[in-house]
């Protein structure tokens, strides 16, 4: 990847192809007044917090000095908790449980309110439209330093769009939902893999009577209470998808593939992940909810929305899978927020046909970006394969054997490590495995030769 000067190089992307068909994507540095309005907006929120830390908290769950409802005052028992992989730094949203109420609480950090006076941060969004995920690293939508001064502190407090889920814990049915503005106390990140393995029981010990919610952790770092409200919503939320079952459909139809990088190797593998898992099955069905939740919540209050199609669940068109719940990263949920906010009356809604151009806008620049995006995996692709050939080689071995798949159309076949196609003699069937040997790499054409063993 093109370099740009320290400080500016984390920005969106542009592409081009170079000499003999090469791609090369370029990381567009920010401007001057991007930057000048990202460093703006950190001071803005910096003082917002600190008035908000001179404030006594008001009761839980009631209108505190800020106006809005007020959690702090149940952080240290039930902390509000964002999971995510072990590599996100930017959270966007948490979870907690409210007892006072008997609700669940899900929480999107309030972008919009954040950006309001921010104007130049606001069209660099919409001219990027989303971040992008590449193996080699992020190209976010934000400068770093204002996705910095964003995200969901774990130091200070936090001005968040909350949903609050009352569900019936013995069915799992959720019995209905409210929507509102609030102050949280610091969050608390937990990487999925940890996440997971305190649901499992890892580094938990159970109560000697067996009474559930009354363990207490052994883990170094986590406090009793968040590894039990950790494990409550695991339950609570595997009833509410046994209940419910349309709020995981996501997850038990999609196969995800994680990008891994070797940097000494200079390879890239795709390795698949499984899907279902307690932390996975967490995040989407509560944001599933939460989306739901405000949609709904827009449309009762005849507020229009804009709505991508990749906002939609693939298996009921109808229902939207995601709603104003990626505001640090994405443009259209911005707007759906900028929307959820009008229905709430903390702003003017914008029209049906600002809706319509910014839906038209976004899937005309999706549509680019994914075309050049896709681009560069496939040669990434093809560039690590050669580099694994290579190393291979270079180690003594006199041939390259990996595993393959037959796609069902002759010979082709997909080299599972690299999710890259290639072509052996003998006809393969549709999902057979079989092991191959590597005959003839032809760079000008990406084509792969390959040998059945």
């Amino acid at each position: 990847f093109a370099q740009t000067e320290a400080g500016k190089s984390s920005g969106g992307g542009s592409a081009s192809v170079g000499e003999a068909g090469s791609y090369v994507l370029n990381i567009t540095p920010w401007t001057d007044e991007v930057l000048e309005s990202a460093a703006a907006l950190r001071r803005d929120i910096e003082e917002r917090r600190r008035e908000l830390s001179s404030q006594t908290p008001g009761k839980v769950g009631k209108r505190g000095p800020s106006g809005k409802m007020d959690f702090r005052g149940i952080a240290a028992e039930h902390p509000a908790l964002c999971i995510d992989t072990r590599y996100a730094t930017f959270y966007d949203d948490a979870f907690s449980l409210s007892p006072s109420t008997g609700e669940l609480l899900v929480h999107v950090v309030d972008v919009v309110s954040l950006m309001r006076r921010q104007e130049a941060l606001q069209t660099v969004c919409r001219d990027r439209i989303s971040s992008q995920f590449l193996p080699s690293g992020p190209l976010h939508m934000l400068p770093p330093l204002a996705l910095e001064a964003l995200k969901l502190s774990s130091t200070g407090p936090n001005e968040v769009i909350t949903v609050a889920l009352s569900v019936d814990y013995d069915s799992g049915e959720v019995r209905n939902f409210r929507i509102f503005p609030s102050v949280i106390g610091p969050v608390f990140p937990v990487d999925m893999a940890t996440a997971n393995e305190i649901i499992d029981g890892v580094g938990v010990k159970e109560d000697p009577d067996g009474v559930v919610g009354l363990e207490t952790s052994t883990r170094v770092g986590y406090s009793d209470a968040v590894v039990r409200d950790l494990r409550t919503v695991d339950r609570l939320v595997e009833k509410i998808a046994l209940k419910q079952p349309w709020v995981d459909n996501f997850l038990r139809t999609k196969q995800f593939q994680e990008l891994k990088v070797n940097k000494r190797m200079g390879t890239i593998t795709s390795v698949p992940q499984d899907s279902v898992t307690g932390s996975s099955r967490i995040v989407n069905t509560l944001l599933t909810l939460y989306s739901n939740s405000s949609y709904i919540f827009c449309k009762a209050k005849e507020v229009c929305v804009p709505i991508a199609w990749e906002n939609r669940d693939r298996v009921n068109t109808e229902t939207p899978r995601r709603f104003a719940t990626q505001p640090l990263r994405n443009w259209i949920a911005q707007l759906q927020q900028k929307q959820l906010r009008a229905a709430l009356n903390m702003e003017l809604p914008l029209t049906r046909s600002e809706c319509a151009l910014a839906v038209s806008h976004h899937n005309s620049r999706r549509r680019q970006m994914s075309s050049l995006l896709g681009r560069g995996r496939e040669q990434m692709a093809f560039e690590s394969f050669e580099a694994h050939c290579a190393s291979v080689l270079s180690s003594g071995q006199s041939e390259v054997v990996l595993a393959a798949e037959g796609l069902g159309s002759g010979g082709r076949v997909k080299i599972k490590p690299f999710n890259l196609q290639g072509i052996v003699q003998q006809t393969v069937q549709r999902g057979e495995s079989i092991s191959v040997r590597v005959n003839k790499i032809v760079p000008e054409t990406k084509s792969v030769y390959l040998e059945r063993v």
